[in-house]
């Protein structure tokens, strides 16, 4: 047998010794960045997409003006005409109120487009019975 005289022989088993963390034994709080991102995406069923403050609308206090003015008006003669002003946004009632006008249902003023993924003209809308939604008909047959 040859030996290399030169060279000590090494020993080449190298133990993997798996070294544990110390554990935390006081409470951690959690990294803010990470929390308010976090915050700003949401679920909604389909995709993670952020979370967007959205105005709400309150039809309670024009509703009850309406079952207000109910009692003691006798027919279209006491009703009370919409007047073009900010300082008569209180004597707005639902549309329901003005069955003899129906000019105060046509909007005048844009707001906003929604389009959905598949882009057709839309033939006919019309509010559901109890009047929370708007159910569209478009060309494609989806409603």
């Amino acid at each position: 047998m040859a030996t290399d005289i030169g060279s000590p022989q090494r020993f080449f088993h190298m133990p993997r010794f798996q070294h544990q963390a110390p554990r935390q034994v006081f409470y951690k709080r959690p990294d803010f960045a990470q929390q308010q991102a976090m915050q700003q995406l949401t679920f909604d069923g389909k995709r993670m997409r952020k979370a967007v403050n959205r105005k709400t609308i309150d039809y309670n206090p024009s509703v009850i003006k309406h079952l207000g003015n109910r009692l003691w008006q006798r027919d279209h003669r006491d009703f009370r005409a919409i007047q073009p002003d900010a300082a008569c946004y209180n004597d707005l009632v639902p549309p329901l109120g003005m069955l003899n006008n129906p000019m105060n249902a046509v909007t005048t003023k844009f707001v906003r487009t929604s389009t959905n993924k598949v882009k057709c003209p839309v033939f006919v809308i019309r509010w559901t019975p109890e009047g929370r939604r708007l159910v569209t008909g478009a060309s494609s047959g989806e409603f």
